[in-house]
Parts: C-alpha cells; sequence; structure tokens
C-alpha cells in the first residue's frame, strides 16, 4: 500500500513510524539501490547539534528576505528572521529530545552519548563565535557557549589557542547503527518489507496509484 524509496535516515524514520500505527491489512514497501545508510545517512558526522544555529539561520532567511520581501523595512525583515531562528532552533532541541527518548524506549545500540560538542575557532573567528553565543543566549538558547583553551583540551584533548564553542546539549552517534536499529525495529512490527539492490529507475501517476520501475521489476 505504501512504497519508501531508500533506505536512510528519512526512509527509514518513515518505516519506524508506520510500523508503529501500522493500519490493520497495510502493507510498506521499503526500495533501496544499495545496502541501508550506504550513503550520506552512514556517513556524516552522527551529530545532534542545535543552540549553535541560530545566528546562521538568522543570517541565511535575512539575506533571502532581502532579496524577496522589498516590501518590508529592514528592521521588519530582521525580526522576521529571528522568529524563524527561534523556531528552527526550538525544533532542533524538541527533535533532539525524541531521538534520545526513542533511543531509550526501544533500547536501540547505536553508540549514542550526550556529552557536548565543542567547534574549534580560530583568531580571526573569535568575534563571530562571541556574537553567535550572544545571540543564542539573548534568544534562549543558552545551549551553545564558549570555553576556554584549557576547557577545550580537558574535554576533548584538543590543544587549541583560542576559545572555541561549545554546545552543551548535543549529542553523538554511530549514524548507521541509528538507521539499522530504526529498520530492524520496522521489520519486526510487522507489514514492512525491504529490498536492498533494488534501483527505483522511474515512478508513474497512473491516477489511482503509482507505477514503481526498478531493476527488479515493477
Amino acid at each position: 500500500d505504501t512504497v519508501v524509496i531508500g533506505a536512510g535516515f528519512t526512509g527509514a524514520a518513515l518505516a519506524y513510524h508506520w510500523g508503529q500505527h501500522r493500519p490493520d491489512g497495510r502493507s510498506l514497501v521499503i526500495l533501496e539501490m544499495d545496502d541501508p545508510a550506504s550513503g550520506s545517512s552512514g556517513r556524516n558526522e552522527g551529530l545532534v547539534v542545535m543552540g549553535r544555529y541560530f545566528m546562521m539561520v538568522r543570517e541565511t532567511v535575512r539575506q533571502n528576505l532581502d532579496r524577496v520581501r522589498p516590501d518590508l523595512t529592514g528592521p521588519e525583515r530582521l525580526r522576521l528572521a529571528e522568529q524563524f531562528a527561534d523556531r528552527y532552533c526550538r525544533a532542533a532541541y524538541r527533535n533532539a529530545d525524541l531521538i534520545e527518548e526513542t533511543i531509550r524506549r526501544e533500547s536501540f545500540e547505536c553508540d549514542y552519548a550526550r556529552a557536548g560538542w565543542v567547534q574549534r575557532r580560530g583568531a580571526a573567528e573569535q568575534e563571530a563565535l562571541s556574537e553567535s553565543v550572544r545571540l543564542a543566549t539573548t534568544s534562549g538558547h543558552a545551549d551553545w557557549t564558549s570555553i576556554a583553551p584549557e576547557e577545550v583540551l580537558t574535554r576533548t584533548g584538543m590543544r587549541v589557542q583560542h576559545n572555541a564553542g561549545f554546545s552543551v546539549a548535543a549529542a553523538s552517534w554511530h549514524p548507521a547503527k541509528w538507521v539499522w536499529c530504526l529498520l530492524e525495529n520496522a521489520l519486526q512490527n510487522g507489514g514492512v518489507q525491504l529490498f536492498t539492490r533494488t534501483r527505483v529507475k522511474g515512478l508513474t501517476d497512473t491516477g489511482d496509484d503509482y507505477r514503481v520501475e526498478t531493476s527488479r521489476g515493477t
């Protein structure tokens, strides 16, 4: 009844939640052209980071608003960008909590740890670091702060000459193991099938449903 293309972060999460709330008699198929988490989902840094994005998101949105919303004044565009960045960060915090809740509830073994994350910053980046910390703090996202070289050494073993950014509530995990755990849970719940080495070659809307062409058939 449902076809999911790709067994990475998104496909695995969709299959997991679908399995948790599966309608009676319904089935789901996952089509993966290689192996689960064999692409970017299994090769990323494996981090859940939150508050440090407030300044980055605000500036990105503001620059786009300068282009697409000339009807607004400069202060209005800045205020709208800050509102967007605030919602973004709040969603990231909530997402991190949901991930942790899922791992604890399901007893997923994916090397999860919530011990913070340090970002090295050079001399030329100190002013930007201070400003990003100030903005995060004043907007209520105190997760993002700055720590001295001595604390960096204690926490990470890295030797730096300048202050570094520190995301206090950041978590780390093995991204591929996270995907595998989600898929394993979905497959055990029934109604879910996984076909690996099955590349999707075409998708046609037939009106009432979709025809999915794969390297192994339709």
